[in-house]
This record gives C-alpha cells, sequence and structure tokens, in this order.
C-alpha cells in the first residue's frame, strides 16, 4: 500500500475522500495547535458549513439540531468539531482574561490563615485525620493562591473543562428520561445536549469578550444573558414539539438538574486539585 490508497481499504484514491469508504485522508500526527487551527478553520471561516454552523447555532434556536437529526449533515460543521472549537475558545478566554486575580487576593499572615481554615474545615472532629488532612490540603491551595495565582486558575480551569465534558453525556440521561416518549435515542438526545452546551459555551465566551472592555458593552452583555435561558427553551420547543407548559416545566427541572451538575463539578475540581497539590 501507497500513500496513493486508502489505508482503511486499500482502494486508489482521487482526492481527500475515499470513493468506497468515505475516510477522510487528513493526517492526525499534526501537534495540538495546528488541529485546533484547523477545527477553528472549519468553524470561523466566512462561506460553507462553518457560516451556516455558527450563525445557525447562535441565532436559530433548535433549528439546527431539527435538521442535523433529520439527516442533513453534510451541510454543517458536526456536533463533537462545533463542541471542540467553543471549548477551546471558552477555556482559552478564560486563560488570557485580565491578569489581576493576584491583586485582589486578600493578605494575612500564614498563622491567622491556618487558624481561620481550622475553624471552617471540621470533618470529623477537630483532631481527625481526615479534617487534618482537608485543612492541608486547603491552605496549600490557599497559600498557592496568594503567591501564584494565575498557575492555580489555570490548573483548575484546564481540570474544570475535563470534568464538565463527561458531565454532557450524564445529563443527556436526564434529558432521555424527560423525553421517554420521544423518538429519538440516547444518542441522539447526546447530540442536542452537546449543541446546547456549544451554544452555553459561544455564549460564555462572547460574555468575556464584552467583559474586556469593562462597561462598554453592558448592554450586549445583558442581552446575550437574556437570550441564553430564551434560546435554550425555545430549542426544547422545536426539538421535542411539546406544549409550552410542559416545555416550561421540563426546562425548569432540567435548569435545575444542570446548575446541580454543575455545582457539584465545581466542587469536584476543587477536591481533585486540592488532593494533587
Amino acid at each position: 500500500m501507497n500513500s496513493l490508497t486508502c489505508p482503511n481499504c486499500d482502494t486508489p484514491l482521487n482526492g481527500r475522500y475515499c470513493s468506497n469508504c468515505g475516510q477522510h485522508q487528513g493526517r492526525y500526527d499534526q501537534v495540538f495547535s495546528q488541529l485546533v487551527s484547523e477545527v477553528m478553520g472549519d468553524l470561523f471561516r466566512l462561506d460553507g458549513r462553518g457560516s451556516k454552523t455558527l450563525l445557525s447555532l447562535l441565532f436559530r434556536p433548535g433549528q439546527l439540531i431539527v435538521e442535523f437529526l433529520a439527516g442533513a449533515r453534510a451541510r454543517y460543521v458536526s456536533p463533537v468539531r462545533v463542541y471542540l472549537v467553543a471549548s477551546v475558545l471558552l477555556f482559552l478566554l478564560f486563560s488570557i482574561g485580565p491578569d489581576d486575580r493576584s491583586e485582589q487576593m486578600v493578605d494575612a499572615d500564614h498563622a491567622a490563615l491556618n487558624d481561620a481554615i481550622a475553624e471552617k474545615i471540621i470533618l470529623d472532629g477537630a483532631d481527625g485525620p481526615l479534617t487534618q488532612y482537608a485543612q492541608e490540603q486547603i491552605l496549600k491551595m490557599v497559600t498557592l493562591g496568594r503567591s501564584n495565582p494565575q498557575l492555580l486558575f489555570d490548573q483548575y480551569i484546564d481540570l474544570l473543562a475535563i470534568i464538565m465534558f463527561f458531565l454532557i453525556p450524564i445529563f443527556a440521561i436526564f434529558v432521555k428520561l424527560f423525553y421517554l416518549k420521544s423518538p429519538y435515542f440516547y444518542t441522539e438526545h447526546l447530540i442536542v445536549c452537546v449543541y446546547l452546551q456549544s451554544f452555553i459555551y459561544m455564549t460564555q465566551s462572547l460574555l468575556l469578550v464584552t467583559g474586556f472592555f469593562g462597561g462598554a458593552l453592558d448592554w450586549i452583555a445583558f442581552t446575550i444573558r437574556l437570550w441564553i435561558p430564551i434560546y435554550i427553551f425555545i430549542s426544547l420547543r422545536v426539538v421535542y414539539q411539546q406544549s409550552y407548559l410542559l416545555t416550561v416545566f421540563k426546562f425548569v427541572i432540567l435548569a435545575t438538574v444542570y446548575f446541580s451538575l454543575c455545582i457539584g463539578a465545581l466542587l469536584a475540581s476543587f477536591v481533585w486539585q486540592a488532593t494533587t497539590l
């Protein structure tokens, strides 16, 4: 087999896609920055699938999902690639945000800080091993946060991104349970969740960008925050075709579940980071 045959089925190639199995002949031994650049280019180019996907994702609640699930997939960027772009963009903006976190840390001497932690963290008695371990780990985090807040913040964001990724299939289970009578299988509910999470990431990225301008773009930030719940509600209504009243009920319950999972992710990230310092 040579470079002019498909590595998957050995069919002679005449372009970037195999005429027999359809496999794309792109390389995957590139450095990460090249891969991210390629994916970003697919989504943010000004014509074709990228622009159509981005506009539908941000301004057409539920329509992108419905069309993709109906089989119109070639016209849009795949949900996994959209999620990759959205998550990379969001956490990249988090990492390059205003670097003034060190100035926001409260100065306190080490002994006073230790006493404050000891008063708040009591898990199995004042001298219990679990309490002592927890106090030591939290003190390490606070000390590192005072000396190098950017490092602590970056580590936390990296960990949170991973945990949030694994929360999506968990949340999709709840969506499946709430829409048992829908014609969709679990994987299709998962696609719904991936697209909605990508929308949330994109809007959060826009909010971070508006924050870079101080209060000059507060009206845009307010509009984005207002659009997020409206968009998700309309998306559920469009995708699952249920009554407004029933959709409101399920939207409230699912939003509660989602925020509970997010809070759990924040706490899990904090605990994991504390135990690995």
